[in-house]
């Protein structure tokens, strides 16, 4: 999931080279997938209401689903 995530993020920023995606797992049972980006990129990962990282979040939870998990995105 992981990988397919950083995959989508690099194909819509500007600075590809500064995308980086941590995991952390809580005692929840959701995985948190954490994205740094560079400072402009935010804005374009965010998107206009939300609307691209809520749809990042869809295609990563229905991959999600085939492992049994749980996932949310966090922009830092």
């Amino acid at each position: 999931m992981e990988t397919t995530l950083i995959n989508l993020l690099k194909s819509i920023v500007n600075h590809p080279d500064d995308v980086t995606v941590s995991a952390e797992e809580p005692q929840t049972g959701i995985v948190i997938y954490t994205i740094t980006a560079h400072e402009e990129d935010k804005g374009i990962i965010i998107g206009k209401g939300g609307r691209t990282i809520k749809a990042l979040n869809d295609i990563i939870a229905v991959k999600a689903v085939k492992e049994n998990k749980r996932v949310s995105l966090k922009v830092e």
